[in-house]
C-alpha cells in the first residue's frame, strides 16, 4: 500500500497542493511539463487522486487560472472596501493588490503562469481576457481623470512585471516613492 493510500483524505488540503504543484512545474519546465502524471508525482498522490479533482490537464489549468483571477479579484475588492476615499478608490485597490507583498505571495506564480500563457497561447488569451478585462476596466469618469487612473494601473502592471522577471534593481526608497506618487495621482494630484 502506498503512502497516498494510507494518508487521511483531505480534499480541501489536496486541491491547493495539486494546483501549486502544477504551477511550479509550469514555471520550472514549461507548460509541456504539466502532465497529470507529473503533477500527481510532484504532489505525492496517485494519478487517480489527481483525476478525482481534475479529470484532464485542461481542467487543471482552468482551475489554476480561476484560482489566480479569483484571488486577485478578491484582493482588489478587499483593498477597495478598506479605502474610505471614493475618488480613485478602484485604481488604488488595483495598485495595492498588484504590488503589495502580502497580496502577491498567494497568486504570484499562478499569475505569472497565466500571463506567460496569455502572451503565447491564443486559446488561453481568448478564454481569460474577458475576466482580466473585468478587473482592469477604466473608471467611468471623464477621459482626463480616467486616463490618469489608467496610467497608475499601467505603471503598477509594469512594476509588477519587472519584479516578476527579476530585472528591477530599484532601491527600496525609490520604490516607496514611486508608490507614493502613484497613490497621489489616484487622488487627483500631479506628482
Amino acid at each position: 500500500m502506498t503512502e497516498a493510500h494510507r494518508r487521511k483524505k483531505q480534499p480541501d488540503v489536496l486541491r491547493p497542493q495539486l494546483l501549486q504543484s502544477a504551477a511550479q512545474l509550469a514555471l520550472e519546465a514549461g507548460l509541456r511539463a504539466v502532465t497529470l502524471d507529473a503533477v500527481a508525482s510532484r504532489a505525492g498522490v496517485s494519478k487517480g487522486g489527481l483525476q478525482h479533482h481534475f479529470p484532464s490537464k485542461q481542467a487543471l489549468l482552468d482551475a489554476l487560472f480561476d484560482e489566480a483571477v479569483d484571488t486577485f479579484s478578491q484582493d482588489v475588492a478587499t483593498a477597495s472596501e478598506a479605502d474610505a476615499e471614493p475618488a480613485g478608490r478602484a485604481a488604488r485597490a488595483y495598485i495595492h493588490a498588484t504590488l503589495h507583498d502580502a497580496a502577491q505571495a498567494a497568486t504570484a506564480s499562478y499569475l505569472h503562469l497565466l500571463l506567460a500563457l496569455m502572451l503565447t497561447d491564443a486559446d488561453t488569451r481568448e478564454r481569460w481576457l474577458p475576466r482580466i478585462a473585468e478587473i482592469t476596466r477604466p473608471d467611468p469618469l471623464p477621459d482626463a481623470q480616467a486616463a490618469q487612473l489608467m496610467i497608475c494601473r499601467l505603471a503598477a502592471d509594469g512594476l509588477w512585471l519587472s519584479d516578476l522577471l527579476g530585472n528591477q534593481s530599484m532601491p527600496p526608497s525609490l520604490r516607496a516613492e514611486v508608490l507614493r506618487q502613484l497613490d497621489g495621482m489616484t487622488r487627483g494630484g500631479q506628482q
